[in-house]
């Protein structure tokens, strides 16, 4: 099956991709735990208040709750624990699902708010129609009971919980498990762990986990395809590490059909989200033709990242390139010098990293936007931002009215400019940003 038949989601199929490290868990290198955060340690002890504003990352919060022991009744049930403030608690919860939807099926989660006293936290949530009840009793740092009443729905049952970890569940994997501890500034030090599944077709998938190898977050990326890398920065500078990755497309008579940029958006909660993924308006007719680099728009601290990124002798190998913007055909040029996570990933050695890039069956996604366009969320990471703007300047970023991508090689994208047969090309591998000039051919001298 080619990419263009096997682009979508793969959510469907992680419920059953939490054992991630029942073949490799105990190989991967755990860095030690240093709280970045200044957090409170809060133990709970039976008549005790809780105090204090937070608990301690690698206790209760955050983590992803399941059955450990049915009592009595037999439906599912899990929960997180998002916030303790004083002796209230808020999270969510779900009956009937497994604990590791919560993030991505997030209508299913039911909110919940509580008091907590002594050992004890009783909790109100709504179910169905009805308002439920739930009494979490804590036990200790990785047990957790809880009653879940709701007389509407004749549901009374006891329940005791542990934390969600890889060895509970297990898929075939390939090999090209990996794993890095970055920082998270909801979840603090944390390891992202990526990985394939093999199974009929090839899923990847990212799990943020504790060093004990509680399962923190879980999600995957695009259907049928293995990584080619992993980049954490933020993308939309809310102030949050974001993740982005890139995925190989599928291979066919020996050729590597292109590849695809999935986003990941830290939000304050924990969660991530990914920017809708909408087929747009093929891109209109008058911005096809060839351009050439002309000019070099670095970001502000190039000077600081540049022999990492994106060279010196790279920029003066750009200069002067031909891009070539056809129905049928991009050709374009980038750097691969920027390294993600992926340990996989062969160290830039060579002088110059400047890879070609052609795809002679492009999809573009083109929409009109605005320098000053309020719905940004909608353009994702194609969209214009304050970093564009120092690095191309006022005069240009005034004049963008439309950005366009090829879905394939999506990690660069185009603005056009008003009134102008200019556009910018930005590079997220690179982060950095040129000025095309389009060349004129005698059509266009006749218009």
């Amino acid at each position: 099956m080619t990419m263009k038949g096997t682009l979508r989601k793969s959510t469907c199929i992680i419920s059953c991709a939490f054992l991630l490290f029942a073949v490799g868990c105990h190989q991967a290198d755990y860095a030690e735990d240093e709280q970045k955060k200044a957090e409170e340690t809060i133990e709970i002890e039976e008549g005790v208040e809780i105090p204090g504003e937070s608990i301690e990352y690698s206790s209760i919060l955050w983590k992803s709750w399941i059955v450990d022991e049915t009592v009595n009744g037999s439906d599912k049930f899990g929960f997180i624990i998002t916030k303790v403030n004083g002796n209230e608690i808020e999270g969510v919860i779900v009956i009937g699902d497994d604990a590791g939807w919560y993030w991505i099926w997030s209508e299913r989660c039911r909110p919940f708010k509580g008091i907590i006293t002594g050992n004890q936290a009783k909790c109100t949530f709504q179910y169905e129609d009805c308002q439920a009840e739930t009494v979490f009793t804590f036990q200790e740092n990785d047990r957790i009971e809880a009653r879940v009443k709701c007389d509407q729905q004749d549901i009374d049952m006891n329940y005791l919980f542990r934390p969600y970890h890889f060895t509970d569940k297990g898929v075939p994997l390939n090999d090209d498990l990996s794993s890095a501890s970055v920082y998270l500034e909801t979840w603090g030090e944390v390891n992202l762990i990526s990985a394939t599944i093999d199974d009929n077709h090839s899923y990847p998938i990212i799990f943020i986990a504790d060093k004990e190898g509680n399962i923190l977050y879980e999600d995957s990326c695009i259907n049928g395809f293995v990584y080619w890398d992993i980049f954490v920065e933020d993308l939309n500078q809310d102030g949050r590490q974001d993740m982005w990755t890139v995925v190989l497309g599928d291979v066919e008579d020996g050729l590597q059909e292109g590849s695809l940029v999935d986003v990941f958006y830290q939000t304050g909660d924990g969660r991530f989200y990914h920017p809708a993924r909408t087929i747009g308006d093929g891109l209109p007719e008058k911005y096809f033709g060839e351009y050439m680099v002309t000019r070099f728009c670095p970001t502000k601290n190039y000077e600081d990242i540049r022999e990492t990124v994106l060279t010196q002798e790279e920029v003066e190998e750009m200069i002067g390139k031909k891009i070539v913007i056809q129905e049928k055909l991009l050709a374009t040029y980038d750097s691969e010098r920027r390294q993600g996570i992926r340990e996989d990933r062969k160290e830039a050695i060579q002088e110059s990293m400047i890879i070609e890039v052609r795809n002679t069956f492009p999809e573009y996604h083109w929409d009109s936007v605005s320098a000053d366009l309020e719905n940004r969320e909608k353009y994702s990471y194609a969209c214009p931002n304050e970093r564009l703007c120092e690095a191309v300047g006022e005069e240009y970023y005034a004049k963008i009215n439309g950005a366009f991508y090829d879905i394939y090689s999506e990690w660069q994208q185009f603005y056009t400019l008003e009134g102008e047969d200019k556009l910018i090309m930005h590079s997220m591998l690179t982060g950095q940003n040129f000025i095309l000039e389009k060349e004129q051919t005698h059509s266009d001298e006749n218009n």
